[in-house]
């Protein structure tokens, strides 16, 4: 998972049983070269925890930001430098002798939930990724929806719908606190555990989502 600030690894078995994992800080402002290179220090990191050889690896899945063409290039991606138009599949390919699969990882997200995650048994599902930026992921009637471009869920940060200033409420309760760095899943277990500031943060992020889709519908109508 190759993320703004963090890329972490997991070598799986074929039942989804993690036994290998690794995560690295990397730099928001880093270029493709370091992040590149960085993800295959992480992956080789998750594999020597998992005890095992790059030989024994039958796929390799990667979940990067941004739009993914079929050939597992980076189509567009505004969050990252450089990134736009970096071949991921061909670079895992360089170290790895097996399948490959690039996808976005709102996307991936959301078909791991329909698989083990809160969406299990449902068909129909939509993921919201809650980080410096908002993104979906869609699966529908049981199948990941990728859109006529790759660009099902790219919704974000268009201006329209206003979920670029959504994540800003979560992050104002952080500096509140005076906590370091956004963490999202922090927000929401201390509105789970009650805390009332929380709540607030939470329920403005909740509706400027919900502002921003009825804008979108509108929009399109």
């Amino acid at each position: 998972d190759i993320g703004s600030s963090t890329i972490r690894a997991e070598v799986g078995d074929l039942a989804g049983r993690v036994v290998g994992e690794s995560t690295r800080t990397v730099s928001p402002s880093d270029g493709r070269a370091a992040r590149l290179s960085a993800m295959h220090a992480t992956a080789r990191a998750a594999l020597r925890k998992a005890g095992i050889g790059a030989e024994r690896i039958g796929a390799v899945c990667v979940g990067t930001t941004g739009t993914v063409d079929g050939d597992g290039t980076v189509g567009l991606s505004d969050a990252l430098p450089d990134w736009s138009g970096v071949n991921l599949a061909a670079a895992i390919r360089e170290q790895y002798d097996c399948t490959v699969v690039v996808e976005n990882d709102c996307h991936l997200a959301a078909a791991a939930e329909a698989w083990k995650g809160v969406a299990a048994g449902l068909r129909n599902v939509v993921y919201i990724h809650c980080g410096h930026r908002t993104g979906a992921g869609l699966l529908i009637e049981g199948r990941l929806y990728r859109g006529a471009h790759g660009m099902s869920g790219e919704i974000g940060a268009l201006p329209v719908i206003g979920w670029q200033r959504a994540a800003a409420h979560l992050a104002e309760y952080r500096r509140s606190t005076g906590a370091e760095g956004f963490d999202a899943k922090a927000v929401f277990a201390a509105a789970a555990a009650g805390d009332a500031d929380a709540e607030r943060a939470v329920d403005r992020y909740a509706a400027d989502l919900a502002e921003g889709i009825a804008a979108l519908v509108l929009t399109l109508d």
